[in-house]
């Protein structure tokens, strides 16, 4: 390809598309050319050579479909994702032929697709009156299930929804006040967070890692139900049944709640078991995943029951009755689902199990169908109520899209973000206002403060700072809806201030850096999510 046949793209790719198609090899050396343009120049470039790019993809289908992309594909791939990164509008033409084949697309444009596909389904709605949530801060699902009709099984909740934190204190008249401030996304992010941790502080969800009934119980020691680091299942419906009477409304909040971060392009602080996620957004499970996905939900119940089929035990002496005994695991095909066998009773794998023993036979279909119960069908009900609460809110269409581009591991990332806080990422992506500048006294210091802080110290800031304590997937740059933004305030006596709608924090001109590390743990110690005056 000569320059001038380049810089005419646009007008040869018209005529293409009327009489000869450009040939393959063309195509592909067009593509490799434009690997090393300049941004700007790779969208102009990617729009002019959209037509060809239908018939391209075509030659290569048969692989595609088998995950594979081939060498002739490899600089498309390149130039497509680094346009759809910064910028998805492209999404609907170019992106109708080539979502056929996921294996195109990089997460970060997966995720921008679904993005643009979500904000076009809110300003469908953005005219109607929206749904306004007012909470106590202490108790943040207060009569959300009426406020959102979920008693109406048809109702679909297809309005903005906006929050009021109520602020705990009344007038001289005796009317209850709401905290001062206007959601414009913070204090829904704020609400998100705090909502998805009540579930899971609740009997209504699990972490394997600390809850299953496979491990030893320890009486008088309460499991320490932390969010960070830890993976989240429902609890068996016999469990659910026990603890909570209006269960099922639970989980479709629950599904709500997720369907609303969703929309608004929010993360939650709740990393879901991939078989859960999986089961929700309709993907299929076969038989032979059971087992590999199990080690991603519950680790040491993988290793338990590859202990139990390869026949290690053999090895040692012991028996396959010793092994079973030792993993805490059932000797015929039952499963416990509980520590209190009082209140829940053993389940049956299969009719008659409670009278069949486990032996060398049969181990394999025992370990088959104790893995279909605790990943799928025994979770088969709560992903019910979870999925009918999701498509309140997310239409159906745009739940099956999410399905057919990303696998369980992306739709975790997408709305889970990462947990670990990188200061350096943090420090890259921020902007400053009011004078200050990357190259401030003052806001050294701060970096300097929040370095030495611990994850769970930066994760307790950024909540201050934005609402949410979760770092969007693909870092800071990514944080909505603008940039972190530390602003000067021309004061030495007052606290810092958050303003999470706009990821801003309001640094005042402190003398020392103790000072400012004192005062800024005060403020998110003290006023929390409040974002007042102090």
């Amino acid at each position: 390809l000569d320059s001038e046949w380049v810089e005419g793209l646009h007008d040869h790719c018209q005529d293409a598309s009327e009489e000869e198609p450009v040939e393959t090899p063309l195509v592909a050396e067009l593509f490799h050319l434009m690997v090393d343009m300049p941004a700007e120049e790779q969208k102009y470039r990617l729009e002019c050579a959209a037509p060809l790019v239908p018939s391209f993809i075509a030659t290569f289908s048969e692989q595609l479909r088998q995950n594979f992309v081939p060498p002739q594909l490899k600089d498309l791939k390149v130039v497509m994702n680094a346009v759809l990164q910064d910028d998805s509008s492209l999404a609907s033409d170019l992106l109708e032929e080539v979502s056929f084949y996921p294996c195109l697309l990089d997460f970060t444009s997966k995720r921008a697709i679904i993005h643009t596909i979500c904000e076009h389904q809110k300003l469908q709605s953005s005219s109607s009156e929206p749904i306004r949530l007012v909470v106590p801060r202490d108790n943040v699902l207060d009569g959300v299930c009426s406020s959102l009709n979920l008693q109406d099984v048809a109702a679909r909740i297809e309005v903005p929804v906006e929050i009021e934190f109520r602020s705990g204190y009344s007038d001289h008249a005796g009317q209850e006040l709401v905290d001062e401030g206007e959601d414009q996304g913070g204090l829904r992010r704020q609400w998100l967070d705090r909502a998805s941790r009540h579930f899971i502080a609740s009997d209504l969800f699990i972490s394997p890692s600390h809850d299953a009934a496979h491990l030893a119980s320890q009486p008088g020691l309460p499991t320490q139900r932390l969010a960070r680091g830890n993976i989240f299942v429902p609890s068996p419906e016999a469990i659910c049944k026990c603890v909570q009477e209006n269960w099922e409304e639970q989980f479709e909040l629950f599904g709500c709640i997720l369907g609303i971060a969703i929309l608004y392009k929010e993360t939650i602080p709740v990393h879901f078991g991939h078989n859960f996620l999986r089961s929700v957004f309709g993907l299929k499970t076969d038989a032979q995943d059971l087992l590999p996905l199990l080690e991603t939900v519950d680790a040491t119940l993988h290793k338990k029951l590859l202990y139990i089929l390869d026949g290690t035990y053999k090895t040692l002496g012991d028996s396959l009755s010793d092994a079973l005994e030792q993993g805490n695991l059932p000797p015929t095909f039952v499963i416990s689902e509980s520590h209190c066998p009082e209140l829940v009773k053993n389940t049956p794998l299969k009719e008659g199990g409670e009278k069949t023993p486990v032996t060398e036979e049969n181990k394999a279909e025992f370990v088959n169908l104790l893995l279909d119960r605790i990943l799928i069908s025994g979770l088969a009900h709560q992903v019910k109520c979870f999925r009918r609460g999701l498509l309140r809110v997310v239409p159906e269409p745009i739940v099956q899209r999410i399905a057919e581009l990303m696998s369980a591991k992306e739709i975790e990332l997408m709305v889970c973000g990462i947990e670990e806080v990188d200061v350096d990422d943090w420090e890259k992506h921020t902007q400053y206002e009011n004078g200050f500048t990357h190259d401030h006294q003052v806001v050294r210091w701060f970096w300097d403060v929040v370095r030495a802080m611990s994850q769970q110290a930066r994760a307790a800031l950024l909540s201050f700072c934005t609402g949410s304590s979760q770092v969007p997937s693909g870092g800071f740059r990514f944080l909505q809806p603008e940039l972190f933004t530390i602003q000067r305030v021309a004061v030495t006596d007052r606290f810092p201030e958050a303003h999470t709608c706009a990821n801003t924090i309001d640094l005042p001109l402190y003398s020392s850096r103790e000072e400012l590390e004192q005062k800024l743990k005060f403020a998110i110690q003290e006023a929390g999510d409040a974002f007042g005056r102090r």
